[in-house]
Protein backbone atom coordinates (compact mmCIF):
# COMPACT_ATOMS: atom_id res chain seq x y z
CA UNK A 1 0.00 0.00 0.00
CA UNK A 2 2.80 2.27 0.66
CA UNK A 3 4.81 1.40 -2.35
CA UNK A 4 1.79 2.40 -4.48
CA UNK A 5 1.47 5.90 -3.19
CA UNK A 6 4.92 6.64 -3.69
CA UNK A 7 4.34 5.88 -6.71
CA UNK A 8 1.64 8.10 -7.01
CA UNK A 9 3.34 10.75 -5.92
CA UNK A 10 6.12 9.87 -8.59
CA UNK A 11 3.99 9.95 -10.75
CA UNK A 12 2.39 13.08 -9.93
CA UNK A 13 6.22 14.59 -10.15
CA UNK A 14 6.82 13.61 -13.61
CA UNK A 15 3.14 14.49 -14.83
CA UNK A 16 3.49 17.95 -13.95
CA UNK A 17 6.46 18.26 -15.74
CA UNK A 18 4.36 17.52 -18.96
CA UNK A 19 1.87 20.01 -17.54
CA UNK A 20 4.30 22.90 -17.20
CA UNK A 21 5.64 21.67 -20.91
CA UNK A 22 2.03 22.40 -22.20
CA UNK A 23 1.66 25.38 -20.44
CA UNK A 24 4.36 26.81 -22.10
CA UNK A 25 3.31 25.71 -25.53
CA UNK A 26 -0.22 27.56 -24.77
CA UNK A 27 1.85 30.89 -23.82
CA UNK A 28 4.08 30.60 -27.07
CA UNK A 29 0.83 30.21 -29.01
CA UNK A 30 -0.71 33.39 -27.32
CA UNK A 31 2.53 35.14 -28.76
CA UNK A 32 2.38 34.02 -32.27
CA UNK A 33 -1.29 34.03 -32.82
CA UNK A 34 -2.46 36.95 -30.22
CA UNK A 35 -5.91 37.29 -32.10
CA UNK A 36 -6.40 33.57 -33.60
CA UNK A 37 -9.62 32.62 -33.57
CA UNK A 38 -9.75 29.13 -32.11
CA UNK A 39 -13.31 27.53 -32.35
CA UNK A 40 -16.77 29.36 -31.97
CA UNK A 41 -15.39 32.66 -32.29
CA UNK A 42 -13.17 32.04 -29.45
CA UNK A 43 -10.56 35.31 -29.66
CA UNK A 44 -7.67 33.59 -28.41
CA UNK A 45 -5.60 30.50 -26.56
CA UNK A 46 -5.13 32.54 -23.35
CA UNK A 47 -8.27 34.78 -23.99
CA UNK A 48 -9.15 34.24 -20.01
CA UNK A 49 -11.59 37.32 -19.89
CA UNK A 50 -15.34 35.54 -21.34
CA UNK A 51 -14.63 33.15 -23.66
CA UNK A 52 -13.97 29.27 -23.41
CA UNK A 53 -10.31 28.61 -24.82
CA UNK A 54 -7.78 25.62 -24.37
CA UNK A 55 -6.37 27.18 -21.52
CA UNK A 56 -9.23 27.78 -19.88
CA UNK A 57 -10.53 24.53 -20.13
CA UNK A 58 -7.05 23.47 -19.29
CA UNK A 59 -7.26 25.39 -16.29
CA UNK A 60 -10.93 23.91 -15.18
CA UNK A 61 -9.73 20.57 -15.36
CA UNK A 62 -6.48 20.97 -13.25
CA UNK A 63 -9.02 22.49 -10.79
CA UNK A 64 -11.42 19.09 -11.19
CA UNK A 65 -8.00 17.34 -10.18
CA UNK A 66 -7.20 19.36 -7.03
CA UNK A 67 -11.24 18.65 -5.97
CA UNK A 68 -10.55 15.03 -6.25
CA UNK A 69 -7.43 15.41 -4.37
CA UNK A 70 -8.72 16.98 -1.62
CA UNK A 71 -11.84 14.97 -1.24
CA UNK A 72 -8.97 12.05 -1.16
CA UNK A 73 -7.02 14.16 1.30
CA UNK A 74 -10.88 14.41 3.57
CA UNK A 75 -11.21 10.50 3.04
CA UNK A 76 -7.86 9.79 4.39
CA UNK A 77 -8.38 11.66 7.33
CA UNK A 78 -11.71 10.31 8.20
CA UNK A 79 -10.17 6.99 8.95
CA UNK A 80 -9.57 7.06 12.68
CA UNK A 81 -7.18 4.04 12.55
CA UNK A 82 -4.71 5.85 10.54
CA UNK A 83 -5.35 9.54 11.83
CA UNK A 84 -6.16 10.61 14.79
CA UNK A 85 -6.50 14.09 14.06
CA UNK A 86 -8.75 13.66 11.09
CA UNK A 87 -11.63 15.67 13.04
CA UNK A 88 -9.94 18.49 12.95
CA UNK A 89 -9.02 19.06 9.28
CA UNK A 90 -11.43 16.73 7.62
CA UNK A 91 -13.57 19.65 7.10
CA UNK A 92 -11.21 21.52 5.48
CA UNK A 93 -10.67 19.29 2.67
CA UNK A 94 -13.93 19.34 2.14
CA UNK A 95 -14.24 23.04 2.09
CA UNK A 96 -11.05 23.31 -0.25
CA UNK A 97 -12.74 20.37 -2.76
CA UNK A 98 -16.08 22.43 -2.76
CA UNK A 99 -14.11 25.68 -3.85
CA UNK A 100 -12.00 24.41 -6.04
CA UNK A 101 -15.13 22.86 -7.51
CA UNK A 102 -16.87 26.33 -7.61
CA UNK A 103 -13.78 27.94 -9.22
CA UNK A 104 -13.70 25.22 -11.93
CA UNK A 105 -17.04 25.57 -12.71
CA UNK A 106 -16.48 29.50 -13.04
CA UNK A 107 -13.86 29.02 -15.44
CA UNK A 108 -16.34 27.01 -17.92
CA UNK A 109 -19.80 29.07 -17.34
CA UNK A 110 -17.99 32.56 -16.43
CA UNK A 111 -21.20 32.84 -13.92
CA UNK A 112 -19.72 35.50 -12.09
CA UNK A 113 -19.83 37.85 -15.38
CA UNK A 114 -22.95 36.56 -16.55
CA UNK A 115 -24.85 37.24 -13.22
CA UNK A 116 -22.77 40.50 -12.92
CA UNK A 117 -21.82 39.45 -9.16
CA UNK A 118 -20.68 42.10 -7.39
CA UNK A 119 -20.88 44.07 -10.09
CA UNK A 120 -18.45 42.46 -12.25
CA UNK A 121 -16.88 42.76 -15.07
CA UNK A 122 -16.71 46.40 -14.15
CA UNK A 123 -17.38 46.40 -9.97
CA UNK A 124 -17.20 50.08 -8.31
CA UNK A 125 -14.62 50.95 -5.54
CA UNK A 126 -16.42 48.83 -2.77
CA UNK A 127 -17.11 45.71 -4.76
CA UNK A 128 -13.47 45.42 -6.13
CA UNK A 129 -12.48 45.65 -2.55
CA UNK A 130 -14.21 43.06 -1.20
CA UNK A 131 -13.49 40.65 -4.73
CA UNK A 132 -9.95 41.23 -3.44
CA UNK A 133 -10.20 40.85 0.43
CA UNK A 134 -12.12 37.95 -0.14
CA UNK A 135 -9.56 36.00 -2.58
CA UNK A 136 -6.88 36.99 -0.56
CA UNK A 137 -8.22 35.59 2.54
CA UNK A 138 -9.16 32.25 1.06
CA UNK A 139 -5.70 31.80 -0.28
CA UNK A 140 -4.11 32.88 2.87
CA UNK A 141 -6.22 30.67 4.82
CA UNK A 142 -6.06 27.74 2.73
CA UNK A 143 -2.11 28.41 2.05
CA UNK A 144 -1.22 28.38 5.41
CA UNK A 145 -3.06 25.34 5.79
CA UNK A 146 -1.90 23.18 2.86
CA UNK A 147 2.04 24.65 4.46
CA UNK A 148 1.51 22.87 7.48
CA UNK A 149 0.73 19.74 5.56
CA UNK A 150 3.31 20.06 3.31
CA UNK A 151 5.99 20.44 6.26
CA UNK A 152 5.78 16.89 6.66
CA UNK A 153 6.34 16.20 2.81
CA UNK A 154 9.73 16.79 1.85
CA UNK A 155 10.29 18.66 -1.81
CA UNK A 156 6.65 19.64 -1.78
CA UNK A 157 6.93 22.78 0.48
CA UNK A 158 8.82 24.86 -2.03
CA UNK A 159 5.85 24.20 -4.56
CA UNK A 160 3.10 25.16 -2.29
CA UNK A 161 5.19 28.25 -1.82
CA UNK A 162 5.72 28.57 -5.81
CA UNK A 163 1.17 28.28 -5.75
CA UNK A 164 0.96 31.07 -3.79
CA UNK A 165 3.25 33.46 -5.53
CA UNK A 166 2.02 32.32 -9.03
CA UNK A 167 -1.74 32.97 -7.67
CA UNK A 168 -0.96 36.11 -5.55
CA UNK A 169 0.50 37.25 -8.79
CA UNK A 170 -2.23 36.61 -10.82
CA UNK A 171 -4.83 37.94 -8.06
CA UNK A 172 -3.16 41.06 -8.27
CA UNK A 173 -2.90 41.18 -11.96
CA UNK A 174 -6.21 40.75 -11.92
CA UNK A 175 -7.71 43.00 -9.61
CA UNK A 176 -5.70 45.40 -12.07
CA UNK A 177 -7.02 44.66 -14.98
CA UNK A 178 -10.26 45.24 -13.58
CA UNK A 179 -9.88 47.91 -11.78
CA UNK A 180 -8.70 50.00 -14.43
CA UNK A 181 -9.12 47.62 -17.80
CA UNK A 182 -6.73 49.90 -20.72
CA UNK A 183 -3.74 50.06 -18.07
CA UNK A 184 -1.80 47.87 -20.33
CA UNK A 185 -2.15 49.99 -23.04
CA UNK A 186 -0.15 49.20 -26.31
CA UNK A 187 1.54 45.71 -24.17
CA UNK A 188 -2.25 43.96 -24.00
CA UNK A 189 -0.73 40.75 -25.87
CA UNK A 190 2.17 40.51 -23.02
CA UNK A 191 0.28 41.60 -20.20
CA UNK A 192 -2.32 38.29 -20.70
CA UNK A 193 0.50 36.18 -21.13
CA UNK A 194 1.65 36.73 -17.58
CA UNK A 195 -1.53 36.95 -16.29
CA UNK A 196 -2.66 33.49 -18.05
CA UNK A 197 0.67 31.98 -16.99
CA UNK A 198 1.15 32.65 -13.67
CA UNK A 199 -2.58 31.69 -13.03
CA UNK A 200 -2.13 28.59 -14.96
CA UNK A 201 1.19 27.63 -13.63
CA UNK A 202 -0.51 28.41 -9.77
CA UNK A 203 -3.35 25.26 -10.98
CA UNK A 204 -0.03 23.24 -11.84
CA UNK A 205 1.74 24.36 -8.76
CA UNK A 206 -1.46 23.62 -6.66
CA UNK A 207 -1.77 20.12 -7.82
CA UNK A 208 1.54 18.97 -7.54
CA UNK A 209 1.29 20.20 -3.68
CA UNK A 210 -1.57 18.81 -3.10
CA UNK A 211 -0.40 15.42 -4.82
CA UNK A 212 2.55 15.76 -1.85
CA UNK A 213 -0.18 16.48 0.81
CA UNK A 214 -2.16 13.77 0.54
CA UNK A 215 -0.32 10.86 -1.25
CA UNK A 216 2.95 10.40 0.40
CA UNK A 217 3.89 7.64 2.50
CA UNK A 218 2.57 7.27 5.77
CA UNK A 219 3.04 10.33 7.79
CA UNK A 220 3.83 10.36 11.58
CA UNK A 221 0.87 10.45 13.67
CA UNK A 222 1.55 14.18 15.52
CA UNK A 223 -0.86 14.11 18.67
CA UNK A 224 -3.68 12.08 19.63
CA UNK A 225 -6.55 12.86 22.53
CA UNK A 226 -8.74 15.46 22.79
CA UNK A 227 -8.13 19.49 22.59
CA UNK A 228 -9.25 19.73 26.25
CA UNK A 229 -6.97 17.35 27.46
CA UNK A 230 -4.09 18.62 25.27
CA UNK A 231 -4.47 22.20 27.12
CA UNK A 232 -3.86 20.70 30.46
CA UNK A 233 -0.39 19.61 29.24
CA UNK A 234 1.00 22.62 27.17
CA UNK A 235 0.91 25.94 28.73
CA UNK A 236 -0.67 28.46 26.46
CA UNK A 237 -0.35 31.48 28.54
CA UNK A 238 1.87 32.13 31.53
CA UNK A 239 0.36 34.66 34.86
CA UNK A 240 2.38 37.62 33.75
CA UNK A 241 0.84 37.50 30.22
CA UNK A 242 -3.07 36.52 30.88
CA UNK A 243 -3.70 40.03 31.64
CA UNK A 244 -3.01 40.47 27.95
CA UNK A 245 -5.35 38.00 26.98
CA UNK A 246 -8.14 38.61 29.11
CA UNK A 247 -8.22 42.29 27.61
CA UNK A 248 -8.24 41.03 24.31
CA UNK A 249 -11.08 38.83 25.04
CA UNK A 250 -12.96 41.84 26.98
CA UNK A 251 -12.08 43.53 23.14
CA UNK A 252 -13.91 40.92 21.08
CA UNK A 253 -16.71 40.88 23.04
CA UNK A 254 -16.95 44.40 23.57
CA UNK A 255 -16.51 44.53 19.40
CA UNK A 256 -19.19 42.17 18.78
CA UNK A 257 -21.93 43.72 20.67
CA UNK A 258 -20.72 47.72 19.71
CA UNK A 259 -20.97 46.34 16.36
CA UNK A 260 -24.39 44.52 16.14
CA UNK A 261 -26.07 47.64 17.52
CA UNK A 262 -24.28 49.82 15.18
CA UNK A 263 -24.65 47.66 12.20
CA UNK A 264 -28.59 47.28 13.24
CA UNK A 265 -28.80 51.03 13.25
CA UNK A 266 -27.14 51.44 10.05
CA UNK A 267 -29.49 48.64 7.80
CA UNK A 268 -32.70 50.62 9.82
CA UNK A 269 -31.20 53.85 7.43
CA UNK A 270 -30.03 52.17 4.59
CA UNK A 271 -32.59 49.24 4.96
CA UNK A 272 -36.01 48.73 6.24
CA UNK A 273 -36.54 47.40 10.14
CA UNK A 274 -37.24 43.74 8.61
CA UNK A 275 -33.75 43.49 7.53
CA UNK A 276 -32.00 45.38 10.21
CA UNK A 277 -33.71 42.35 12.62
CA UNK A 278 -31.22 39.78 10.22
CA UNK A 279 -28.21 41.10 12.27
CA UNK A 280 -29.70 39.49 15.40
CA UNK A 281 -29.39 36.13 13.47
CA UNK A 282 -26.76 36.38 11.34
CA UNK A 283 -24.65 37.66 14.50
CA UNK A 284 -25.22 34.18 16.41
CA UNK A 285 -24.62 32.10 13.74
CA UNK A 286 -21.33 33.77 13.31
CA UNK A 287 -20.60 33.45 16.92
CA UNK A 288 -21.57 29.61 16.33
CA UNK A 289 -19.61 28.81 13.88
CA UNK A 290 -16.49 30.99 14.70
CA UNK A 291 -16.89 28.73 17.86
CA UNK A 292 -16.85 25.39 16.05
CA UNK A 293 -13.58 26.88 14.24
CA UNK A 294 -11.94 28.20 17.69
CA UNK A 295 -12.47 24.71 19.39
CA UNK A 296 -10.28 23.00 16.57
CA UNK A 297 -7.58 24.93 16.34
CA UNK A 298 -6.98 25.20 20.48
CA UNK A 299 -5.00 22.32 20.42
CA UNK A 300 -2.33 22.93 18.19
CA UNK A 301 -2.27 26.37 16.83
CA UNK A 302 -4.13 28.50 19.34
CA UNK A 303 -1.97 31.96 19.52
CA UNK A 304 -1.51 32.09 15.55
CA UNK A 305 -5.12 31.37 15.02
CA UNK A 306 -6.26 34.03 17.73
CA UNK A 307 -3.45 36.62 15.76
CA UNK A 308 -5.10 35.59 12.71
CA UNK A 309 -8.28 36.47 13.53
CA UNK A 310 -7.62 39.40 14.91
CA UNK A 311 -5.67 40.87 12.25
CA UNK A 312 -8.35 39.51 10.27
CA UNK A 313 -11.18 41.23 12.31
CA UNK A 314 -10.37 45.20 10.78
CA UNK A 315 -11.01 44.43 7.33
CA UNK A 316 -14.36 42.03 8.51
CA UNK A 317 -15.79 45.44 10.15
CA UNK A 318 -14.60 47.07 6.94
CA UNK A 319 -16.36 44.96 4.42
CA UNK A 320 -19.47 44.42 7.26
CA UNK A 321 -20.01 48.34 6.92
CA UNK A 322 -19.72 48.70 3.50
CA UNK A 323 -21.72 45.74 2.72
CA UNK A 324 -24.65 47.17 5.10
CA UNK A 325 -24.42 50.12 2.80
CA UNK A 326 -24.38 48.55 -0.96
CA UNK A 327 -24.40 44.84 -0.95
CA UNK A 328 -27.64 44.61 0.71
CA UNK A 329 -29.50 43.29 -2.76
CA UNK A 330 -27.83 40.28 -2.97
CA UNK A 331 -29.06 38.55 1.08
CA UNK A 332 -26.77 35.96 0.60
CA UNK A 333 -23.50 36.87 -0.06
CA UNK A 334 -24.23 40.25 2.08
CA UNK A 335 -24.84 37.71 4.87
CA UNK A 336 -21.77 35.83 4.61
CA UNK A 337 -19.85 39.41 4.82
CA UNK A 338 -22.21 40.75 7.86
CA UNK A 339 -21.15 37.24 9.79
CA UNK A 340 -17.26 37.51 9.12
CA UNK A 341 -16.43 40.06 11.70
CA UNK A 342 -18.70 37.85 14.43
CA UNK A 343 -16.80 34.57 13.45
CA UNK A 344 -13.33 36.47 13.92
CA UNK A 345 -14.42 37.49 17.25
CA UNK A 346 -16.11 33.92 18.53
CA UNK A 347 -12.79 32.18 17.73
CA UNK A 348 -10.71 34.24 19.76
CA UNK A 349 -13.29 34.48 22.92
CA UNK A 350 -13.54 30.34 22.34
CA UNK A 351 -9.88 29.56 22.30
CA UNK A 352 -9.39 31.48 25.55
CA UNK A 353 -12.18 29.61 27.28
CA UNK A 354 -10.51 26.08 25.75
CA UNK A 355 -6.88 27.01 26.93
CA UNK A 356 -7.47 29.62 29.99
CA UNK A 357 -9.44 29.22 33.08
CA UNK A 358 -13.05 29.43 31.91
CA UNK A 359 -14.49 31.44 34.67
CA UNK A 360 -12.24 34.27 34.83
CA UNK A 361 -12.92 34.48 30.73
CA UNK A 362 -16.28 34.44 31.04
CA UNK A 363 -16.26 36.72 33.38
CA UNK A 364 -14.12 38.97 31.55
CA UNK A 365 -16.10 38.32 28.45
CA UNK A 366 -19.46 39.30 30.10
CA UNK A 367 -17.88 43.05 31.20
CA UNK A 368 -16.42 43.42 27.85
CA UNK A 369 -20.32 42.84 26.69
CA UNK A 370 -21.69 45.49 29.21
CA UNK A 371 -19.17 48.15 28.15
CA UNK A 372 -19.66 47.77 24.57
CA UNK A 373 -23.14 47.97 25.03
CA UNK A 374 -22.98 51.11 27.75
CA UNK A 375 -20.69 53.36 25.51
CA UNK A 376 -22.39 52.06 22.16
CA UNK A 377 -26.01 53.77 23.82
CA UNK A 378 -23.70 57.41 24.53
CA UNK A 379 -22.58 57.38 21.48
CA UNK A 380 -25.64 57.22 19.80
CA UNK A 381 -27.19 59.55 21.65
CA UNK A 382 -24.29 62.01 21.80
CA UNK A 383 -25.10 61.49 17.59
CA UNK A 384 -29.29 62.11 18.24
CA UNK A 385 -28.39 65.19 20.08
CA UNK A 386 -25.81 66.69 17.53
CA UNK A 387 -28.08 65.89 14.45
CA UNK A 388 -25.64 63.60 13.02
Amino acid sequence: MNENRFNAAIFFKYGCYILFAFEMLLGIAHLLWPDYRWGQGRASYFNFDNSLTLASWFAAMQLVGVAILALAGFHRERQPGKNSAAPRAGWIWLLAALTALLFSTAEITRFHYRLHLLGLPKPDIFALFVIGAVLSILLALFGWFLMSKLRESQGYFKLGQSWLISWGIALFLFLTSVSNPGIYGNWETEFFLFFGLAYLFGCTFLLFAMSGAVLPVEKAVLDTGDPLQASNIVPFFDHRQRGWLFLGVGGMTFTVIFLQIILFRMLIIFGDYLTANSVISIALLGLAIGGLMGWRAAQRLPLQTMIGASLLLPVSILLAFGTSVSLMDTPLIASILLMAPFVCCSVVITIALVREKSHWVYFIDLVGAAIGALLVSVALGNCVKKGV
